[in-house]
């Protein structure tokens, strides 16, 4: 998550509201941490590119139904 600079509120966590936002979040932090534990290289870009399909396909099922 992001964090807001704001001159009356510093520090304010910003989070998204769209549906798949929770989605997203958990599969952001399973691929970060079966990147991390990955054997090799080559296996963690493996791991972030199937996160980032999947991702990809939220975010066109989003726009089909919103």
């Amino acid at each position: 998550m992001r964090q807001l600079q704001h001159a009356h509120a510093p520090g304010i966590t910003y989070r998204s509201q769209t549906p798949n936002s929770a989605a997203v979040l958990e599969i952001v932090s399973a691929t970060l941490r079966a990147a991390a534990l990955a054997p090799t290289v080559d296996a963690a870009l493996d791991t972030c590119g199937d996160a980032l399909a999947r991702v990809a396909d939220l975010a066109r099922a989003e726009v089909r139904h919103g």
